[in-house]
């Protein structure tokens, strides 16, 4: 609980404290996010395409 509370006030000294560092934090934050997601859902759309033809269809 103690080592836990200093990281907290240690990350919020870092990371929240100024405005600029905060405005970062949401920035990088939002794009690691917008990234994983992403991802996800792709792998998660492949796999339940599996076997089904991609690209145009035949003409």
């Amino acid at each position: 609980p103690a080592a836990a509370m200093a990281l907290v006030r240690q990350a919020y000294g870092a990371l929240l404290r100024r405005s600029s560092a905060f405005a970062l934090t949401v920035v990088l934050g939002a794009v690691l996010f917008e990234r994983a997601f992403d991802q996800g859902a792709d792998a998660i759309f492949e796999h339940l395409n599996e076997g089904v033809r991609k690209g145009p269809p035949p003409s």
